[in-house]
């Protein structure tokens, strides 16, 4: 995120490019994650948005850790 859009990531709603570029992932595996569970609120038609405290809680119960050991 940029400095300007700076949230407070407890309690805030934010959109897809903000979560994509919170978890560093681009916004078509966002799409992905949703159509597997991930938790959004839809607004209108088109517009979706997420809570970062329940897409942590999403992603800890949901996807696993994978550590290379070289």
């Amino acid at each position: 995120m940029k400095k300007d859009e700076q949230i407070q990531i407890d309690q805030a709603y934010i959109t897809k490019n903000q979560l994509a570029c919170l978890l560093q992932l681009t916004t078509r595996t966002i799409d992905r994650l949703m159509a597997r569970g991930l938790p959004h609120y839809k607004i209108g038609n088109q517009r979706c948005r997420y809570k970062v405290h329940e897409i942590e809680q999403w992603l800890r119960a949901n996807c696993k850790v994978v550590r290379r050991s070289y």
